[in-house]
């Protein structure tokens, strides 16, 4: 609730390789973060499969797109109204790289790329 009233929000992150957000990063400090149990225990269930036992097949390390726990991490930054991220990939081979500065989407997705190079 703190967070959510605060006048400015700003995150920062490392981006590493995450085994269900795809990357970690700015987003995963709303959620899990501060989030509240119940929250945690909804994304984390988006890890399962819908259609049977096991887990989502869409909820992988290295996945954005299309990925519901990543897609819901970052709706709940947008919904505390998060106003800017900074975002360093890291654990790269050749070393850290380039940080990413932006909002919460376009931050993600660029500092991602940027890990990959």
């Amino acid at each position: 609730r703190t967070v959510y009233e605060a006048d400015r929000v700003i995150l920062t992150g490392g981006i590493v390789y995450h085994f269900l957000a795809g990357y970690g990063g700015g987003k995963k400090s709303i959620m899990p973060g501060v989030a509240d149990y119940e929250g945690v225990m909804a994304n984390h269930r988006l890890a399962l499969n819908p259609n049977g036992p096991g887990l989502n097949p869409d909820v992988c390390a290295g996945k954005l797109q299309g990925n519901p726990l990543s897609d819901d991490m970052v709706q709940a930054a947008k919904m505390v109204g998060v106003d800017f991220i900074v975002n360093t990939p890291c654990l790269h081979p050749s070393g850290w790289q380039q940080n990413t500065c932006a909002d919460t989407n376009r931050c993600s997705y660029a500092a991602s790329a940027q890990f990959h190079k």
